[in-house]
């Protein structure tokens, strides 16, 4: 096995922190009951988790060309901007909407960050498997967060008026 391991790492330690900090408030609930479709992109999403956080532990990290470089470049500007999401998140008393709001016009930035970090990874470990986690990922967890982010903008409206 080699240091691809770290990759998974970095993008899972902030979340780590849940686990002691948990978020306040909740996504808001859902009012129909869920479909095969949702199901389906739920599953997908999973899928796209799975093969992120474990393919990586099976490959090296090897930065030789030019495009390995870039592609670690991406990585590491990826994470920061994925860490200052979660820095938002914890300065803003962990309510659970800000890992939903845009970051620099960047509708979803907590969701697209790490889908595009994995794709990324995917370049660095040369890993055509990665790549197709990240692009199940991709469907399911983008899918999936937009409806949240949705639901919360909807009901934010609805509590204004």
């Amino acid at each position: 096995m080699g240091l691809g391991g770290l990759i998974t790492a970095a993008a899972l330690l902030p979340n780590l922190l849940l686990a002691f900090f948990k978020a306040k408030g909740g996504p808001p609930a859902q009012t129909t009951e869920k479909d095969w479709r949702t199901v389906l992109i739920e599953g997908l999403e999973r899928a796209g988790q799975a093969g992120c956080f474990i393919v990586p532990f099976f490959y090296s990290i090897q930065v030789e060309s030019g495009l390995e470089r870039a592609s670690l470049a991406a990585l590491a500007l990826l994470l920061i901007f994925y860490y200052a999401g979660w820095a938002r998140f914890f300065a803003g008393g962990r309510e659970f909407a800000l890992l939903y709001q845009p970051i620099l016009g960047i509708p979803i930035p907590m969701a697209a960050a790490p889908v595009l970090y994995f794709l990324s990874a995917a370049v660095l470990l040369h890993s055509w498997l990665l790549a197709g986690a990240a692009i199940l990922l991709a469907v399911g967890h983008l899918t999936v967060s937009w409806t949240v982010a949705t639901r919360i903008k909807v009901n934010q409206a609805g509590a204004r008026t």
